[in-house]
């Protein structure tokens, strides 16, 4: 679903219980970004868990070449031109070039690794990146041809979603230019309902009373769900639309 879908949702249901005028689109959104990570964490931080690909998000990084610093050893290097969004301490990070380059084998460790590594000329097909402690992305290789790559992909759970957003991109590294209220949410349809019961508790705070303390959990989520469902349909998608491209004014 898309952001827009789910917090229209959200704001159409809190204000069935709460007239509030504070309730906006983007409180919502900033509210739904916070518990999209606390549900990622509390499912999969204790759990052997393989995390869906539904809840990543793929981001398109440019580069320019560097001289070579303590971080990197002595040989060139390629920089982000601008800081990574940060990640979250699960799952698992990629880079990986840009459709149509012939490396295709970027490995991403840790900077302790990266200042020995890219000088084997066994490896020279193996590109080595690291998120340096400037929050930039590096990468070096024994094979210079590397340094004619001008951009990379990068999939990661980012713990800021709507900075990320900015970023997203398909294979061909070019950038998603439409509304953030267009982009698809990055969290598996399955933790949607949890996320809008949470999302919804706390934008009503004390309006929030449940029908029945003992077994309204899965209830909820059942009507949460049922909700969510009604807002994927075509009739809204529509409905927004139609919205969307009215004049000013109207």
């Amino acid at each position: 679903m898309t952001y827009r879908e789910i917090a229209q949702a959200i704001s159409d249901f809190s204000k069935t219980i709460s007239d509030d005028s504070i309730i906006t689109i983007d409180h919502i959104i900033f509210t739904m970004s916070k518990y999209r990570n606390y549900i990622l964490n509390s499912q999969f931080s204790s759990f052997k868990k393989e995390i869906g690909d539904s809840n990543y998000q793929t981001v398109c990084i440019e580069l320019t070449p560097k001289d070579n610093t303590d971080l990197c050893g002595a040989q060139p290097v390629l920089v982000s031109t601008s800081k990574v969004p940060f990640t979250m301490t699960i799952g698992s990070n990629r880079v990986y070039p840009a459709a149509g380059f012939m490396f295709g084998n970027i490995q991403l460790v840790n900077n302790t690794r990266f200042k020995y590594l890219g000088d084997n000329r066994f490896l020279h097909n193996i590109i080595y990146a690291t998120i340096g402690p400037d929050q930039h992305l590096y990468l070096k290789s024994s094979n210079e041809d590397f340094m004619y790559m001008p951009k990379v992909r990068m999939t990661a759970l980012f713990t800021d979603i709507e900075q990320a957003a900015e970023l997203e991109c398909n294979e061909n590294c070019d950038i998603d230019a439409c509304d953030l209220l267009d982009h698809r949410f990055p969290l598996d349809d399955s933790y949607l309902p949890m996320l809008m019961k949470l999302t919804v508790q706390d934008i009503v705070g004390a309006a929030w009373k449940p029908s029945d303390d003992n077994n309204n959990a899965t209830d909820d989520l059942s009507r949460f769900a049922q909700i969510l469902n009604r807002y994927t349909t075509q009739a809204f998608k529509n409905q927004m639309n139609s919205q969307n491209n009215m004049p000013d004014g109207q």
